[in-house]
């Protein structure tokens, strides 16, 4: 997913920009300017996991927690 488009749709996450930048950078290991779509996942997961209020960050990553949806 194209980076415009991709921020376009985090942003209606409720998150803070600087909450998605962390995300984002994470997430993106091909490129900073699109995510794969694996990436795209794994970006949804730490989203996820910060409106539950789980820490999303680097070792979040290996975790697989049931989060619902917001």
């Amino acid at each position: 997913m194209g980076g415009k488009d991709a921020v376009i749709f985090f942003k209606k996450s409720g998150l803070p920009v600087e909450k998605l930048k962390e995300i984002w950078i994470i997430a993106a290991k091909t490129s900073n300017e699109y995510l794969t779509r694996d990436e795209f996942y794994l970006a949804l997961r730490l989203i996820a996991y910060a409106q539950n209020n789980i820490k999303a960050d680097e070792n979040s990553v290996m975790l697989e927690i049931d989060v619902g949806l917001p």
